[in-house]
């Protein structure tokens, strides 16, 4: 029998669902720091010991938080984390504030080692929460100065 035969068929209400994870990243701001926020709330109620939970919420809070900055600065980020960690970096670069764009790429990087590991990382996952608010308290700030009416 084929999988294809043994999955349920998609319903039309089931592809406006699939259109909510794909490719609706927020193109606004003070949307994608709502974002940041969430992820950055999901970081924080994760136990300590739950450390996958702690490293992605943190690291997605960061990266939804560069590319608000990112749309408020240059008008526009890509939704490629590749991509948007290189923007940030020049941006970063530009404006004399190199440290943000190294946290983000750690961030960037211990994320894909807790996806991808079995490595217990409780040790680095607290300590990038403990960067994560420093991190989206800049970002809010580059949103604030550019989009102050």
């Amino acid at each position: 029998m084929a999988l294809s035969s043994t999955l349920p068929s998609r319903k039309p209400q089931d592809r406006a669902d699939a259109d909510l994870t794909r490719g609706r990243v927020p193109t606004n701001p003070r949307d994608a720091l709502g974002k940041a926020e969430r992820f950055a709330e999901l970081s924080e109620q994760a136990p300590d010991d739950g450390f996958e939970s702690v490293i992605h919420g943190a690291y997605f809070a960061m990266f939804h938080a560069a590319r608000a900055a990112l749309l408020a600065v240059q008008g526009a980020a890509s939704t490629k984390h590749d991509q948007v960690a290189a923007s940030f970096a020049r941006m970063s670069a530009k404006q004399d504030l190199r440290e943000p764009a190294s946290v983000l790429a750690k961030a960037r990087d211990l994320h894909a080692r807790a996806h991808h590991g079995t490595r217990d990382l409780t040790g680095q996952g607290q300590a990038l929460r403990a960067q994560m608010r420093p991190f989206l308290a800049l970002c809010a700030r580059l949103v604030e100065e550019r989009t102050r009416a």
